[in-house]
């Protein structure tokens, strides 16, 4: 019925709790002028109007709470989202947005005598592909002189990772599942060219922000000088110029424009697109995971039809592409992210409780998706049908998958590389093994290929 939020362990500010299946925030005593000074200067409605803030009102009764009195100042009801994603999943112009937006609400909070006392990736997320702040207790009173305690933080969380994402490859975003706190400054330079120096920001943010660390590690005495208003307002100004300025490193890939390649037809596209069409009507799908979504052709024809949409892929180039188009489209019920099935983000940080597993965030949707993705689980990575359809089964009502039978030229591409016999991977086997989980709802061969889509229920 109660429970502690194991993440929130860090705050000493408040804490998250859920209470019959609803999430809450108490508010301890001790910030009690910080959230009465946020609220009272108009910065809560302010962040909130312009959808910077994750909206929240106050709980009148809070003896409901098992929670000691003396423990509880304010307990507050922040709004309920879909779905929590972590920043190893974002594309790069998502962290990009989420830093940006993190420098703007540092910004309006100095307007309303606040600042923020953390700037980590993990405080945000993508609302209607938007940035959110949902922590509500991220903000403090804010001192003429004092310095902003979180820009080292907000150096090693967001334009550390920018950098190695932009400089190096855009691959390497599971950086941070390894570093989640941000890349220490002082490894920063060895992972970076040396021809980024020649980029001011990164030259001041972080080669010079790493030795000025350094010193002070190694016992050397610094000064502490005040830093003005206006010195402030110049280093946000720098961090959102060193930002703008930075563009992610492409690396081509084999699944880059994978519906422009010559096997792929219009007609190919079209049976695909009215067979789940017919499938979110006829079984009334509200929620949808599109697993292998590539560059999200399908994932945005369902979330054009009123779908809660999540499009994973493991290809950041894909997810990249996917998240501009649904942005600029306002796609609003689709959320991209770069997630590998066979290597899915998994449970870490104290007691594994810290960051969730993917699968366990994702709990259970109406449907699942797979399109063109069975041959590589199975063919590349060596995941048996069984496996397959035991795990997709667990977390959906209705699956809709095609069958890429071994006679296909992408199947015999994947067969030809990894020069293995696969007498297994047929078609009755397929349905067999598919057949434990789920009820065959409907079949349908896509002709002339060697490709048969299939929508099934889970039992």
């Amino acid at each position: 019925m109660f429970t502690k939020e194991p993440s929130s362990y860090k705050d000493k500010s408040g804490f998250v709790f859920w209470y019959h299946g609803e999430v809450f925030r108490c508010v301890s005593p001790a910030y009690k002028n910080h959230y009465e000074h946020f609220i009272d200067s108009g910065l809560s409605e302010k962040l909130t109007s312009h959808s910077l803030i994750i909206a929240h009102h106050e709980v009148d009764d809070t003896s409901i709470f098992p929670i000691d009195p003396e423990d509880i100042y304010k307990v507050i009801k922040p709004k309920t989202l879909p779905f929590i994603s972590y920043p190893y999943e974002w594309s790069y112009e998502q962290l990009k947005d989420a830093a940006l937006a993190t420098l703007k609400i540092l910004r309006i909070s100095l307007d309303h005598g606040m600042i923020l006392k953390d700037a980590h990736p993990f405080n945000i997320q993508f609302v209607d592909n938007h940035p959110l702040l949902i922590d509500t207790l991220s903000f403090e009173k804010y001192t003429e002189g004092t310095p902003w305690v979180a820009y080292k933080q907000f150096c090693e969380a967001f334009i550390a990772p920018l950098a190695v994402l932009s400089q190096v490859d855009n691959r390497l975003n599971n950086i941070l599942r390894t570093y989640t706190d941000g890349i220490p400054l002082d490894i920063v330079p060895s992972l970076l060219p040396l021809k980024s120096k020649l980029k001011i920001g990164l030259l001041l943010h972080l080669f010079w922000h790493a030795r000025f660390s350094s010193r002070r590690a190694n016992g050397e005495k610094i000064h502490s000088t005040k830093v003005s208003m206006a010195s402030l307002q110049r280093i946000i100004s720098s961090l959102e110029d060193t930002i703008r300025s930075l563009r992610p490193k492409l690396k081509k890939t084999l699944w880059n424009g994978y519906y422009e390649h010559d096997h792929v037809t219009s007609a190919y596209v079209e049976k695909k697109s009215n067979f789940l069409i017919n499938a979110l009507t006829t079984c009334k799908i509200n929620s949808l995971l599109d697993v292998g979504s590539n560059e999200g052709m399908f994932s945005l024809l369902a979330s054009k039809h009123g779908v809660h949409t999540i499009a994973v892929d493991s290809d950041p180039n894909c997810v990249e592409k996917l998240f501009l188009i649904a942005k600029r489209e306002e796609r609003k019920l689709l959320t991209p992210l770069i997630v590998n099935l066979v290597n899915p983000s998994p449970s870490f940080g104290w007691n594994y409780q810290t960051q969730i597993n993917f699968w366990d965030r994702i709990k259970r949707v109406d449907c699942i998706l797979s399109y063109a993705l069975i041959h590589h689980l199975v063919l590349t990575n060596h995941i048996s049908f069984s496996m397959i359809a035991e795990q997709f089964a667990h977390h959906c009502r209705y699956l809709i998958i095609e069958f890429v039978g071994k006679e296909d030229p992408q199947a015999q591409e994947l067969i030809q590389l990894r020069q293995t016999l696969f007498d297994e991977y047929n078609e009755d086997n397929f349905e067999r093994e598919f057949k434990k989980y789920f009820s065959m709802i409907k079949k349908e061969p896509l002709v002339p290929l060697s490709r048969t889509l299939y929508l099934m229920e889970s039992m």
